[in-house]
């Protein structure tokens, strides 16, 4: 596109002819953001960023409308709530902006009229109107668009947390990223610019479409009045030609513009990947080979970057045509019933404000027209962003679905809940991959007892891990039935612990909420304007923050001396609830972040804890110690490891030979 001033790029000439060059999307549309090389730039799925695009799948459709009905239930919870009456202070000061914006198109064809009059008369009070008439479009315009954008922060605001509130909620956030029944394609996608995007364009669709049918029938029979059908027939002809001409232009365009979006996720990811490992990279030496893959990348970009700009080209030429030549044509109709003597009567100051009064209204109805085409193209990301938003929506809504009738299920069946002595009981299971044929292990049957640790061994591949995900209910069994203690009785301990932001004790507390979290939302007046009376009554009702309790803070600075973090605690000021904005994956070394977990464990000293490989990156030492401790808690292990040196501290030995074949033994017997 050529370069343009603001005040270019806002007059209805540039608007239309941009819009013509954009129409062949609005009416053949393939939407980019379906693109899955629009990959988050820390995406940890390379396979979605290297994956060729495809057409988008969304129309406007039953299921578009349905999936957009009730994303508005949650924008606008009811007729009294404030975002209803937000919006329909916006379309208030809308209906007046065009009122203003009518009056103030007018005001030149009354300059022609005073200043071609002899004697001149009625100058000043005309000048005083215009001037108060530019003002109230000034205020009138940016009052809709401040409204508009406040707005979309509500509606944003309503429907991100009604995802998140799905999304954090059980195993939902799991499922849906990395079981494949359940997956949607980049739910973090879905909820952090897809939401932004749909606030956005609806906010400029239902603030713009509800009174351009109005004005495009106001205009055309102001048109009609004045020059006839001849007029008419112009215009819209006219508009015709250059919707036609442009989605023929536009066409060869949309695979480049796919094929562009799908290069730049191919380098975003690149240079990503390089920040990500890029110690590893280091310690290899392998700055050479990153320079060429990132040259190459590079080039593919911009040779797509290149035939792009060589085919916008002729599209360019054809934009300005129609951007000048709209004025041409808006003297050119007023010009025919002129050269016929249809206005022989008039005088000529009668005649000059005639013209222009005709130009502006030819003018004003293509720009209603290109705004109304402008409204297609926004609707048709809206259809797409409102597919992926009800998407994520229904398929979080069925995992939680799920998970109620699982729970149900088992505790009607007393599977998870037991009295008297707690177990881990895994009897008779057989289980695989999810959606995958493949079986790991078959009829697996054993208990891990109070006291009796049980090491899970096996060559790499052979389900492991799989069955600590099984023991947990991340997935579910082929066969049989595992029963485990309550929740607050078992802990997992991954090989590499996951961190949160928030203070040393937020870390060690989790995954119990810190009772002084809360206070880190921002509160403001507009942030509490989309709940609901009962609802925001009730936020309030939270009062100030809490703190924790000396006796909580004591113990988590114990379970820091257990593990040797004691400085962690220095580092941050001696406070451990302070909020440190921290990367802990780059402040912790892998053994600190290992031994982190271990603190946590010992803070709350579960009945049971299951460890993946939770002590790996600790010396042998090291390692000693935190076993030690378990036994001195009364921690009963589910382990799973490869060293030897693991062996001492556990009872019995599960070994997986990876064939679906296992063996159970005593180590001592061993």
């Amino acid at each position: 596109m050529c370069s343009a001033s603001p005040a270019e790029k806002n007059c209805p000439l540039r608007r239309l002819g941009l819009t013509f060059g954009a129409v062949g999307v609005a009416m053949e549309r393939v939407d980019l953001f379906d693109n899955d090389a629009e990959e988050p730039l820390l995406s940890h799925r390379p396979r979605d960023v290297l994956r060729k695009p495809r057409k988008s799948r969304y129309k406007i459709d039953w299921l578009c409308l349905k999936r957009l009905g009730k994303l508005l239930r949650i924008m606008f919870p009811g007729f009294t709530s404030v975002p209803t009456m937000f919006f329909l202070v916006l379309l208030g000061v809308s209906l007046a902006e065009e009122l203003a914006v009518y009056n103030t198109g007018l005001i030149a064809s009354r300059f022609y009229g005073v200043l071609t009059s002899r004697p001149i008369r009625g100058l000043n009070p005309l000048i005083l109107q215009s001037i108060v008439f530019i003002v109230c479009v000034a205020l009138l315009k940016s009052t809709a668009t401040l409204l508009s954008n406040m707005l979309s922060v509500l509606w944003r605001q309503s429907i991100t947390r009604s995802l998140q509130r799905l999304y954090f909620t059980g195993k939902a956030c799991y499922r849906v990223n990395l079981l494949p029944e359940n997956a949607v394609e980049n739910p973090d996608q879905r909820v952090t610019q897809d939401v932004d995007n749909l606030t956005q364009s609806l906010g400029t669709i239902l603030t713009n479409t509800i009174f351009i049918p109005l004005t495009i029938i106001y205009y055309s029979y102001t048109l009609n009045q004045v020059l006839g059908p001849l007029g008419l027939v112009s215009i819209y002809g006219y508009f015709l030609a250059g919707v036609i001409l442009n989605k023929l232009l536009m066409t060869p365009i949309i695979s480049l513009i796919f094929e562009k979006e799908h290069q730049e996720g191919n380098f975003r990811f690149l240079h990503m990947n390089s920040r990500t490992h890029a110690e590893s990279a280091a310690c290899y030496g392998g700055a050479r080979v990153e320079l060429s893959l990132a040259n190459f990348r590079l080039s593919q970009l911009l040779r797509t970057m290149m035939s792009l700009a060589y085919r916008q080209y002729f599209l360019n030429v054809s934009i300005n045509l129609f951007d000048y030549l709209a004025a041409v044509l808006s003297y050119f109709i007023v010009a025919v019933p002129i050269v016929a003597g249809k206005y022989d009567d008039y005088s000529s100051s009668e005649l000059s404000s005639l013209i222009s009064k005709t130009s502006f209204v030819s003018l004003y109805l293509l720009n209603q027209f290109t705004t109304t085409l402008d409204q297609s193209q926004n609707l048709s990301d809206v259809a797409g962003y409102t597919h992926r938003i009800g998407e994520l929506f229904e398929q979080l809504q069925t995992v939680q679905k799920a998970e109620e009738h699982s729970q149900a299920s088992t505790a009607a069946q007393s599977l998870r809940s037991f009295d008297g002595d707690a177990s881990i009981v895994v009897d008779g299971v057989t289980y695989g991959v999810p959606s995958s044929s493949r079986v790991l292990t078959q009829d697996l049957s054993f208990t891990v007892r109070s006291g009796s640790n049980v090491l899970v061994t096996g060559p790499s591949g052979c389900g492991k891990t799989s069955l600590l995900r099984v023991v947990l209910g991340l997935w579910e069994p082929l066969n049989g039935t595992v029963q485990c203690p309550p929740s607050k009785d078992i802990m997992f301990l991954p090989q590499r612990p996951f961190v949160i932001q928030g203070s040393i004790f937020a870390q060690i507390h989790f995954p119990e909420l810190d009772p002084s979290l809360h206070h880190l939302e921002v509160r403001t007046w507009w942030s509490e304007l989309a709940h609901q009376p009962a609802e925001l009554a009730q936020s309030l009702a939270k009062g100030a923050p809490q703190q924790p309790s000396e006796t909580q803070l004591n113990k988590a600075m114990l379970a820091l001396r257990m593990v040797g973090l004691a400085e962690l605690a220095e580092r941050a000021g001696g406070d451990l609830t302070s909020y440190l904005d921290w990367n802990w994956n780059d402040v912790l070394s892998q053994g600190e972040l290992q031994r982190l977990g271990f603190a946590r464990l010992f803070y709350h000293q579960p009945k049971f804890a299951v460890l993946d490989e939770a002590s790996s990156a600790l010396d042998l030492d090291a390692e000693r110690t935190m076993h030690e401790q378990c036994a001195a808690h009364n921690i009963t292990l589910l382990s799973v490891g490869h060293r030897k040196s693991l062996e001492q501290f556990h009872t019995r030995r599960l070994h997986l030979h990876g064939n679906g074949d296992w063996t159970l033994s005593d180590i001592a017997e061993v």
